[in-house]
């Protein structure tokens, strides 16, 4: 098992723009960085997401300023949860998210698990209902606990090629949400 580095001359070399493409679970991963290295500062927020598409259609849209993004592509493997926990002991800001689904609350926990003071990005009730066409009331909590239960209760699948205008608009004013 091993890293990449690819460097890709179209990143500002100002921008965190460090994305991490878990290949395979256990495989290789290609790492691109402005020059090969990464230095990030503390109070760089470092995003996770879990589909490739979310990392394809931010390096695509936000190049050159597409923030720090870690994509696991599906499960993550060792080396990606090894490098969000080295990020987490390192910058002041960890946000995740992955599908809202089965799988995806795996992918959540393992992450949180990895980086416990990681906060979640647009993986909330709100976001649950408000793809549903509901919204929260005054009653409900908010918490992770509560998204497991309207999930399983609904059993709607919310991908995030689904949410991907919005994610893509979150990423493009990174310091906003």
């Amino acid at each position: 098992m091993g890293a990449h580095v690819v460097e890709d001359s179209r990143l500002n070399p100002s921008s965190p723009g460090y994305v991490l493409r878990d290949i395979a679970p256990g495989g290789l991963v290609r790492v691109v960085v402005p020059g090969g290295l990464v230095r990030l500062p503390p109070a760089t927020r470092v995003i996770v997401c879990e589909n490739p598409s979310v990392l394809e259609a931010a390096t695509d849209e936000l190049i050159p300023d597409c923030p720090a993004l870690i994509c696991t592509d599906g499960m993550p493997s060792n080396t990606a949860l090894d490098l969000v926990a080295g990020l987490a002991a390192a910058t002041d800001e960890i946000t995740v998210r992955a599908d809202i689904d089965d799988a995806g609350f795996v992918v959540v926990d393992q992450l949180l698990t990895a980086a416990p003071a990681a906060t979640t990005w647009r993986y909330d009730v709100g976001t649950y209902l408000g793809h549903l066409g509901m919204t929260i009331t005054g009653h409900q909590s908010v918490g992770m606990d509560t998204l497991r239960d309207l999930y399983e209760e609904h059993r709607v699948s919310i991908h995030e090629v689904a949410l991907l205008t919005t994610l893509i608009d979150d990423l493009s004013h990174p310091r906003s949400w």
